[in-house]
């Protein structure tokens, strides 16, 4: 089930359901306690703005940065559902993932390696809702398959009182593009700031995550021809 959690500011009360629920469902014993909210942080948070309280989480997106970025190849898109996943036992908590966030939703636990929300990939395998959405005691967030959602809200903006129109809007945005087969890997800005950021070899930015893997098989290759 391939969807989106959408958020309605306006019915949350901040009354941190959503993060507990998240807490839980991540967690290895299942039940609330101080300790299962300690050692497993929300990957869902609440952001106070001037008059409301906003759930902010990771959005999922088409071109994820993070997977471009990471150079242990740690985070992965979920074919079935679409989410954008971390592999725990990948991750080498470089930070290279939570620079490119344009989002800023990504954190490091305890030092230890990076989080974000999963979106409960495993629940939406077994056709269940994510736990922050089932946990949310007035509908402010809600799972929505993504064709349907862009259909109610295509409608909705077509019948509001101002008559708005969802217009085509076209936006270009460079992007740095893999040194072998040229393929967009990240926007230009977010890769020339992670390069000011770290100290990865620079062929490393310039090189999408299928050309890494093939580019390391020939090394292997080599190797073996040479012994």
């Amino acid at each position: 089930m391939k969807g989106i959690i959408v958020v309605d500011p306006d019915k949350c009360l901040g009354c941190k359901t959503c993060e507990i629920e998240c807490s839980i469902y991540h967690s290895s014993t299942k039940d609330l306690s101080f300790s299962t909210l300690s050692k497993n942080p929300p990957r869902i948070k609440l952001k106070q703005s001037k008059n409301r309280v906003v759930p902010i989480q990771c959005y999922h997106c088409e071109a994820a940065p993070c997977i471009a970025a990471c150079p242990a190849k740690a985070i992965i898109k979920d074919g079935k559902t679409s989410a954008i996943i971390i592999k725990s036992d990948l991750c080498v908590g470089c930070n290279a993932c939570v620079i490119v966030c344009p989002y800023g939703v990504l954190e490091l636990k305890h030092g230890k390696g990076v989080i974000k929300c999963d979106l409960c990939f495993m629940r939406l395998e077994k056709g269940q809702k994510p736990a922050c959405v089932c946990g949310c005691p007035t509908g402010a967030l809600k799972f929505e398959v993504i064709e349907d959602f862009l259909k109610n809200e295509s409608e909705r903006l077509d019948d509001s009182s101002n008559i708005r129109k969802i217009k085509e809007i076209k936006c270009e945005i460079p992007f740095a593009l893999c040194a072998y087969c040229g393929s967009p890997i990240a926007p230009l800005k977010q890769i020339e700031h992670l390069k000011r950021k770290t100290n990865l070899p620079e062929d490393i930015f310039y090189t999408c995550a299928e050309c890494k893997k093939n580019n390391y098989a020939r090394k292997l290759v080599a190797q073996s021809r040479k012994r």
